[in-house]
């Protein structure tokens, strides 16, 4: 998601489709568990377990759909596309069924599918609006927390930018 641009600059936006989307219910459709961004179950020593990973992931559509209509969009969310890389009938697959939640969320989300080089251009252009991709995984936790959440990342494409989090990303 690009935090520096509409929609999702408007942190109601960003909430709403936190909070909209059951990551529970794509994660069984998926056929695999929850994990936490960057820390995937595989991490033995550094995973959280199920119970504290659901608690992190709180599902509520009825908010949702308040908080979008309280950042100004009213029947129709805002509309925008979803690129997705060719390489990975997977990732396809999970972006799928991310579109049909966001679209009960009341987002009018349209998925386009590209080849993976110009999903790697539009990462480094910051020429999007949301992408999903898979991610190989380092072989801890921080080689892939840094460097896609700190301000200073060179995976960073989110533009995310908190000096809390750096702090706590660093320690």
């Amino acid at each position: 998601i690009a935090n520096n641009k509409p929609p999702f600059n408007d942190v109601r936006v960003r909430q709403a489709l936190r909070i909209g989307l059951d990551v529970n219910a794509m994660a069984k459709a998926m056929g695999g568990r929850l994990n936490t961004a960057g820390v995937s179950t595989g991490y033995k020593d550094w995973a959280l377990p199920d119970d504290e990973v659901k608690a992190l992931y709180p599902f509520d559509l009825t908010k949702a759909r308040y908080l979008l209509k309280q950042a100004g969009y009213g029947d129709k969310g805002p509309s925008f596309t979803v690129f997705v890389g060719n390489n990975s009938q997977p990732v396809i697959t999970f972006t799928e069924l991310l579109e049909a939640q966001m679209r009960t969320i009341g987002f009018d989300a349209k998925i386009q599918v590209i080849d993976w080089a110009d999903i790697i251009t539009k990462r480094r252009a910051n020429d999007f609006v949301m992408f999903t991709s898979g991610k190989s995984q380092e072989i801890d936790p921080d080689g892939n927390l840094v460097p896609v959440y700190h301000s200073k990342g060179e995976l960073n494409y989110s533009k995310i930018n908190d000096a809390q989090l750096d702090q706590m990303l660093l320690k």
